[in-house]
């Protein structure tokens, strides 16, 4: 069992079809991870769950294209499930893995006003999606207690769909966005306490984009409006840190 505490480096950004910048949203976000595993020979069986969650700050504008400034709180979720098999190569260890994963990605975008003090309704927004992964964990020990690796994954976002929950006097809108291609990069270091404990360290950089939806026509009450709703590009790109303790090893 793996148990560890981190914090990500949240980045987010929306674009429009030319590729200007709509709005983004930075901020640090505190969190856990767990991951349970077992061993068969030189195959590996794995499941984690990840949780971060916190404030961002929110840079954007209305649809009218007006500047605002407020804050998102933002909760993040992820399972997954990822069977590798380890290879040995003189002192490395060389272990190909694929996976595949559930995450549910919160957005709380908070009432503001506009500089000149109109006020402007907030937005909560759960994006959901899958993603396919494969990858490959390459490690090596050093000295008597210590080893470093690197983990280099790529995935596929797969059925991404985000619910629009406005506090105005519209119903609900659930958009399907296009699916995209995603990588992941991390250092890893680990020290060795006794037999059956471990400390570990580790460094990542992420990044995926969801494609922009359909234009959708809004209700209200069940009843069809005039106005529609567009989920444009977005790009995130997340740096973490996670410091945690492997035990039963």
């Amino acid at each position: 069992m793996h148990a560890a505490i981190g914090v990500v480096d949240f980045g987010y950004k929306e674009f429009s079809d030319s590729g200007t910048l709509l709005d983004r949203e930075d901020g640090l976000l505190p969190g856990l991870a767990f991951e349970v595993a077992r061993r068969i020979g030189d195959w590996r069986l794995s499941g984690d769950a990840r949780y971060f969650s916190g404030s961002a700050d929110y840079d954007g504008r209305t649809n009218f294209g007006t500047p605002i400034r407020t804050e998102t709180d933002e909760r993040m979720y992820s399972l997954s499930l990822r069977i590798a098999h380890e290879f040995r190569i003189g002192g490395w260890s060389i272990a190909p893995y694929a996976g595949y994963g559930y995450h549910r990605w919160q957005r709380d975008i908070k009432p503001t006003q506009t500089a000149g003090g109109a006020p402007v309704s907030g937005l909560f927004e759960v994006y959901t999606w899958k993603a396919a992964e494969l990858g490959a964990l390459v490690q090596r020990s050093f000295l008597e207690r210590f080893n470093a690796g690197v983990d280099l994954r790529v995935f596929r976002v797969l059925d991404p769909e985000v619910d629009v929950r406005f506090s105005g006097v519209f119903d609900e809108a659930r958009l399907t966005l296009g699916e995209r291609s995603g990588a992941r990069l991390a250092l890893i270091g680990g020290y060795e306490l006794d037999e059956r404990l471990r400390i570990t360290l580790e460094l990542y950089h992420e990044g995926w984009s969801f494609g922009r939806s359909s234009r959708q026509p809004l209700t209200s009450g069940g009843n069809a409006t005039a106005v529609s709703v567009q989920e444009p590009r977005s790009d995130t790109r997340n740096t973490g840190l996670t410091l945690g303790l492997v035990f039963g090893l």
